[in-house]
């Protein structure tokens, strides 16, 4: 045989295995950076309602604005939007890990819930997929509690993990896009009048 045939095949293999782990790289990163932007927007949006509500606790209240509070769900009372029919009205966020998200394959998923005002006129529910939502509660000076009259801070944590996996480990383990989200908020009016 001739060797230089041999040798002009062996170098076609070598690019095109090349080639092929370098589009399957790209494919992956591709696949990686949009269900990054995705969680990153549905997070954005999560947030933007979660920091309302919350540095809305309190307003316009007259008694001690929380009724009740866990590590995955807190309901208060506060007059949420200025815009709205409602004066002060109950919003309760929780973690329903009753109720799975089943529209995606990703088994992390389960519903967190918002119930409360979603219009001028109107209360309902909103549900999102979340893999992880957590609250800390601390007093005046700084120490954690669960008692909801002596609450001046809290600590949320939000993780939401794509849909879909974006790419399988050797052990076809599917591998989920996660974005995490964290803040401290000190309500104004718990922090003055209560």
């Amino acid at each position: 045989m001739n060797t230089g045939l041999l040798t002009s095949f062996f170098v076609a293999g070598l690019m095109t295995l090349s080639i092929y782990s370098f589009s399957r790289g790209v494919n992956e990163n591709t696949r990686e950076t949009v269900a990054g932007a995705n969680n990153l927007n549905a997070l954005s949006e999560t947030a933007e309602v979660l920091t309302n509500d919350f540095n809305k606790i309190g307003f316009q209240a007259t008694a001690n604005p929380i009724n009740s509070l866990s590590h995955s769900s807190i309901s208060f009372v506060g007059d949420i939007y200025n815009n709205d029919n409602f004066d002060t009205t109950t919003v309760r966020w929780y973690w329903d890990l009753n109720d799975p998200v089943t529209t995606t394959s990703n088994p992390n998923d389960f519903y967190l819930k918002r119930w409360g005002p979603v219009s001028e006129s109107t209360m309902g529910e909103t549900k999102i997929p979340v893999t992880y939502f957590h609250i800390k509660y601390y007093s005046g000076d700084g120490s954690l509690t669960t008692n909801r009259s002596i609450v001046k801070k809290m600590e949320v944590e939000i993780i939401m993990e794509s849909g879909e996996p974006y790419r399988y480990t050797a052990d076809d383990t599917p591998v989920f896009h996660r974005t995490a989200w964290k803040r401290i908020f000190l309500p104004s009016n718990i922090n003055l009048l209560f």
